[in-house]
């Protein structure tokens, strides 16, 4: 067979199209489509995570300020007078390692009354002479256990509150406290 004449011949300026041009042309769009859907979804996650933390944020301050209001009047202990112990106690202490250690503290005590603050006031050098003896007694690994710190502010106080007359010292707070 001879070759037909085309009946549809191309019109002026346009070219016949080869089969391989449709392929990049759809190539070139599938990409096109890849490209938004992720930009797409780096968006719609960009937003989620601004709208949780935002709102995660909101929640936080009003379970905050709920617990501020909750708080129970009847709880609230009232703090005593306080008075310092003036400057730091540096003392020596035993270790079992054989080291030569220092315990270095500062502290305040809380009284129970202001007749009380009197008393502690004068008693500051006695007060010191005593937790410096019985700071010295305590060893390294006794002040690092547990309950040291705690066992040492009970002896402390019961051993002051023995010397008081007017009243007692309630609590025994460490402002510093540092072994070396």
């Amino acid at each position: 067979m001879a070759d037909a004449p085309n009946p549809n011949p191309p019109a002026a300026g346009n070219k016949p199209k080869e089969a391989g041009t449709t392929s990049v042309n759809l190539n070139k769009m599938t990409t096109y489509i890849i490209i938004g859907m992720f930009v797409l979804l780096v968006t719609v996650i960009i937003a989620g995570a601004f709208l949780i933390l935002t709102f995660k944020n909101t929640a936080t301050t009003r379970t905050v300020e709920t617990k501020t209001v909750e708080v129970n009047p009847a709880a609230a202990e009232e703090v005593g007078p306080l008075v310092p112990l003036g400057s730091e106690i540096i003392v020596n202490i035993p270790s079992d390692d054989g080291v030569d250690r220092y315990l270095k503290i500062n502290a305040t005590m809380e009284l129970d009354n202001e007749k009380t603050k009197e008393e502690v006031t004068k008693r500051i050098p006695q007060i010191r002479d005593l937790m410096i003896s019985i700071l010295r007694t305590k060893t390294k690994e006794k002040i690092d256990e547990k309950e040291g710190k705690d066992e040492i502010r009970s002896e402390i106080i019961n051993s002051i509150n023995h010397y008081l007359v007017m009243g007692k010292v309630k609590n025994l707070y460490f402002e510093d406290f540092l072994i070396n």
